[in-house]
């Protein structure tokens, strides 16, 4: 049978099949690849799929065969699920504002399903929620901001079906 159905949502995934000689995979396009093993090997037999999306069914079938007789197939299917993105790099620009300037969040990030990723954003001063701020630029023109203070943001990253796991910046110092 099938063992270890987890699949993520990668441009190409490796699905572990054990069996007998004789594989058939039926993949989410409803295609099949007849898989000739010369020899079975467990935990070494893979079929890498061309392009998987988070969301797409694989159905993998097994017959076993002895040499003389085909076994009863077997199926299995699992559903490719969706990776959340990453944020690889935040930074904030300039790195040492004035007290009127607008200090931007330079975001990079990665989705290993190819997502178009987007942002959330909260400005803090001093550790403290800055209420109401929630855009990649912060002005630092509103009451209370002063030389010493220190602003950062954390930013989260969402590919349109799961949020990844929010990262905050360095501190940049108002002159």
């Amino acid at each position: 049978g099938i063992r270890d159905t987890s699949v993520t949502g990668v441009q190409t995934c490796a699905l572990p099949i054990y069996g007998e000689p004789h594989l058939r995979l039926v993949d989410q396009r409803h295609r099949q690849a007849d898989l000739n093993r010369a020899s079975a090997t467990a935990l070494t037999n893979t079929y890498v799929l061309p392009s998987v999306k988070h969301g797409d069914v694989i159905t993998v079938a097994v017959t076993p065969n002895d040499g003389t007789v085909n076994g009863t197939e077997a199926t299995a299917s699992v559903t490719v699920a969706n990776t959340a993105p990453v944020i690889t790099s935040l930074s904030l620009t300039p790195s040492a504002p004035s007290a009127g300037q607008t200090v931007s969040a330079i975001v990079t990030s990665s989705d290993a399903d190819g997502d178009t990723v987007t942002y959330t954003y909260q400005w803090f001063r001093n550790g403290q929620a800055i209420v109401g701020q929630y855009g990649s630029s912060l002005a630092l023109t509103f009451c209370g901001i002063r030389s010493g203070d220190q602003i950062t943001v954390q930013a989260t990253p969402n590919d349109g079906t799961v949020s990844g796991a929010a990262v905050t910046s360095a501190p940049v110092k108002i002159k």
